[in-house]
């Protein structure tokens, strides 16, 4: 039987020819090619979106490979500034210290944050002769797309409560 069965089906059942269709068929066929193409296209523009995760020090060796593209990174918050609601902190994890620029405030130093977001090369003046420090003269910056926060902060000493409670 198996494949042999169906020769004996005109062949326009077999291959699916729309010619000698039923129309519920027909309307059948129709919604599914948009379906998957639908499918198709969501799975394409997610593959093409998503997000890189990896270390601090890994993104700034070469952030300019990274350009335009959407990473994730983390690390402990070491500068912060806000005005209404828009601001900008540095985080830092071991030697690399990234800028990042926020639209939804900013986390307080102390702060381990885990940051989404995409990857700009604002400006780069580390060739010129300028006497500028190096976190000042590299301009990458990532905007934030999403940021999760943990307080990972020793707790104060006894004393330090103490001399609060004064």
């Amino acid at each position: 039987m198996g494949i042999w069965a169906n020769l004996s089906l005109p062949w326009h059942s077999i291959c699916g020819a729309p010619g000698r269709m039923s129309p519920s068929e027909r309307r059948r066929r129709n919604v599914r090619l948009p379906a998957l193409l639908l499918g198709v296209a969501s799975l394409a523009v997610t593959a093409a979106c998503a997000t890189t995760s990896m270390s601090l020090n890994e993104l700034m060796k070469d952030p300019g490979q990274y350009r335009g593209r959407y990473v994730s990174v983390s690390g402990v918050v070491t500068h912060s500034a806000s005005i209404a609601g828009h601001g900008l902190y540095r985080i830092r994890d071991g030697e690399a210290a990234l800028w990042v620029a926020s639209k939804s405030g900013v986390p307080t130093n102390g702060t381990w944050v885990m940051v989404d977001g995409r990857i700009y090369d604002i400006y780069d003046v580390r060739g010129l002769p300028l006497p500028l420090p190096a976190p000042v003269a590299g301009g990458v910056v990532l905007l934030e797309t999403s940021r999760t926060t943990e307080d990972r902060r020793p707790p104060p000493s006894p004393s330090a409560l103490q001399q609060a409670a004064r």
